[in-house]
């Protein structure tokens, strides 16, 4: 009931904030490489302000890059994203908590920023009224979702589709979920009036040719780690490394860690079994960003996919084995393993 009150005291907080502007640009950012979850909460919000102040211009900011499974999602639900004539008033950070996966120059021009996610992060200076993050929400769309709810906001079938995808999306099929992400897909499937297998082949899609070569070379260049009767695995791919970090865990590995170079930066992606993750209470996302600010960068995430970046050239296998190491040092901490194990390659 704590973390309910809380959410909806946050939402009555940003609600009052847009309703009292009588004029305002207002861009909604999501995450680059965007997933199901961020586009959906993206066009969601953006219908939410329409409906609470029309007096505002509410604009969807296209990500870059975006994948074309993404892209093949929002042309089967017919989003369209708006281009900005000039720098907004207002910025909206959905599903994305940490600049580091925010590149967008403008941004740093922008004074007053709101953000609604469901990761932890902390590198992003606003207003604490105006920030909305419930990590035990199992998606950016579930938080959303609460907007409309709240304010009695009535929902159109196909958004109502959507945010159902984008919630089904992010708890990986409910693999991983929550009593109310089951709650607010059941109310919002019934909204749509779809059934549960249409709502999956919105989300579906077959991989592209460059991802499945991608998960295939991070599994090709993987190094194993065995510490007890647990298996670690790191590798390195040029793009799709979230992807790919998930593809070593469905091969058999507990914790997975894929670096990749994305030109200005290096991005490193984790990935965890749910069954590792109740064995030992790991939480990736409290990982991630340690490790990446050590190496001056930021990250965040879930307990099981959480990722960070960095750009320190010269240091990809240093983040690689600091991860590790952090691991193991959870791990000792636990007393999962004694203090005297160390990883041992295979």
């Amino acid at each position: 009931m704590v973390r309910v009150k809380k959410q909806q005291n946050k939402i009555d907080s940003i609600v009052d904030f847009f309703k009292k502007k009588k004029s305002a640009t207002v861009a909604l950012y999501i995450h680059e490489s965007p997933d199901i979850d961020a586009i959906s909460s993206q066009f969601a919000f953006k219908y939410f302000l329409g409906k609470i102040n029309p007096k505002l211009k509410v604009c969807a900011v296209k990500p870059h890059p975006i994948h074309p499974s993404v892209k093949a999602y929002s042309r089967k639900l017919d989003f369209n994203f708006d281009k900005l004539s000039k720098n907004p008033d207002i910025a909206v950070l959905l599903d994305a908590s940490t600049m580091s996966l925010l590149p967008y120059p403008e941004l740093e021009e922008i004074e007053t920023k709101v953000i609604i996610d469901h990761h932890s992060g902390d590198d992003i200076k606003t207003d604490s009224s105006l920030s909305l993050i419930d990590t035990d929400a199992i998606s950016c769309t579930e938080i959303v979702y609460n907007f409309f709810k709240k304010y009695e906001i009535a929902i159109p079938q196909n958004l109502a589709a959507a945010m159902a995808a984008g919630i089904i999306a992010d708890s990986a099929r409910f693999h991983v979920s929550t009593p109310d992400a089951f709650k607010a897909i059941a109310e919002l499937q019934e909204i749509s009036k779809k059934k549960y297998v249409d709502l999956i082949h919105l989300i579906s899609s077959e991989p592209d040719l460059s991802r499945k070569i991608a998960q295939l070379k991070a599994a090709q260049r993987l190094k194993m780690y065995k510490v007890d009767d647990f298996l670690f695995a790191t590798s390195y791919v040029g793009a799709f490394e979230s992807n790919s970090a998930s593809a070593l865990v469905y091969l058999g590995a507990d914790v997975s860690f894929v670096l990749s170079d994305n030109k200005d930066s290096f991005v490193v992606s984790s990935r965890a079994s749910s069954a590792f993750i109740s064995k030992t209470g790991l939480d990736l996302g409290k990982l991630m960003g340690t490790v990446g600010m050590k190496l001056g960068g930021t990250g965040g995430g879930h307990p099981g996919a959480a990722a960070f970046s960095f750009h320190d050239g010269g240091k990809e296998q240093q983040a690689l084995q600091m991860c590790l190491d952090e691991l193991l040092n959870f791990l000792k901490q636990r007393k999962i393993v004694k203090k005297e194990q160390t990883l041992h390659i295979h």
